[in-house]
């Protein structure tokens, strides 16, 4: 059996990450860039002035508290307070909370009771194949329990909320 990695209690503040020149894919969090097998967040706030991703020939997985969440992982009661979101990555993942939450099949992921406040998500690439994937709680949910969170975004740029976009840019808050 795993022992479970606990990351708790933990406050980040007045930070801005850039991952501008990367040679390749960046997975990254204001707590934690990549969860997998037994990991759980809980009681953890970022403030943070901007992440900012201009390198638009490198795949971005980003989030507020994890940049990717999977198997038996859990990120709960955590808030992100993030002024300006950026990206031009090929292919981004973007959520105030987590990029992507994609668990094992059958194996179960949590995102309970957590918030975001965003001032700005701003999008910038829209290049043929590549789909971004923004949200105000996760850029990408694929078989996560996802409850009780909100999500305060004042403004997603170079898209729509809500809906699919011509299935180029899935954009939502």
């Amino acid at each position: 059996s795993e022992v479970p990695c606990n990351i708790h209690d933990f406050v980040l503040k007045g930070t801005s990450i850039n991952t501008a020149l990367q040679e390749d894919n960046v997975t990254a969090g204001g707590i934690l860039g990549f969860g997998m097998n037994n990991v759980h967040v809980y009681n953890c706030t970022v403030n943070m002035d901007n992440f900012t991703s201009t390198d638009a020939q490198t795949s971005i997985i980003w989030g507020g508290i994890a940049g990717m969440m999977s198997t038996r992982c859990s990120i709960e009661n955590c808030e992100s307070n993030i002024t300006t979101i950026t990206t031009s990555g090929l292919g981004a993942m973007i959520g105030g909370i987590v990029g992507s939450a994609s668990p094992t099949e059958g194996v179960e992921c949590k995102v309970i009771g957590c918030r975001s406040n965003i001032g700005e998500i701003v999008v910038s690439n829209t290049n043929e194949p590549y789909k971004c994937k923004v949200g105000g709680i996760a850029g990408q949910v694929n078989g996560c329990i996802m409850a009780f969170c909100l999500s305060n975004c004042t403004r997603i740029s170079n898209g729509y909320t809500g809906f699919t976009d011509n299935e180029d840019h899935d954009y939502g808050v």
